[in-house]
């Protein structure tokens, strides 16, 4: 879709929190050249985190050495925004609730984040898409988890072919000589223009 001038999109980040070489910014980037404006938001979600984040047998979903890691990780990316002159705004909650209200709050008509592959992610991003639209904005889901992008690979050799038997799959592949996408640049400064009211606006809600 292609937002009107200077309406926020919402860049989600999940599991990829590159700035080099990510298929999602570069979406964005097309988006800004439109005229749009840019919020990162990173969620740190509560089914993963926190006292009541455990699994069927009542163990911790997140480790604390995980969990630590993915707070540097965090901190890092913020880092690297606030280097291209953008601020990140973390929150702590549910995505679809988090997201949506983030989303309502600056008017933004578009968030945009990476697809995942697992089924709970998958949920997450149903939950999360029916949770938006009611806020005004569509979710826009980006592949960016494999070397060859799912839509590159040959006749024969995609998604839906696979069932179980990795090897003969790979070959299709390999033998297809599919290629690899060219990297794609970190942004510049200035890359990704916040909204009016920024991460201020957000934080409100």
């Amino acid at each position: 879709m292609a937002p009107s001038a200077l309406r926020p999109v919402i860049l989600w980040f999940r599991n990829d929190l590159r700035l080099r070489d990510s298929d999602t910014l570069a979406t964005v980037a097309q988006r800004v050249a439109q005229g749009a404006t840019v919020l990162p938001v990173y969620v740190f979600d509560t089914l993963w985190f926190g006292p009541t984040a455990l699994d069927e047998f009542g163990v911790a979903r997140t480790g604390r050495h995980r969990a630590k890691f993915l707070a540097e990780a965090v901190e890092d990316l913020r880092q690297g925004l606030k280097g291209v002159g953008a601020e990140l705004v973390v929150a702590c909650g549910r995505p679809e609730k988090t997201i949506a209200a983030i989303s309502k709050a600056v008017g933004a008509q578009e968030v945009i984040c990476q697809g995942e592959a697992c089924y709970e992610e998958k949920q997450i991003e149903k939950r999360t898409a029916a949770a938006c639209k009611q806020a005004g904005a569509d979710l826009t889901l980006v592949w960016g988890a494999t070397m060859h992008h799912i839509m590159d690979l040959p006749p024969g050799a995609g998604v839906k072919e696979y069932r179980g038997a990795f090897t003969p799959w790979r070959q299709k592949i390999e033998g297809s000589r599919c290629p690899v996408r060219k990297e794609h640049p970190a942004p510049q400064a200035g890359g990704l223009p916040a909204p009016e009211g920024g991460a201020a606006a957000a934080v409100a809600a």
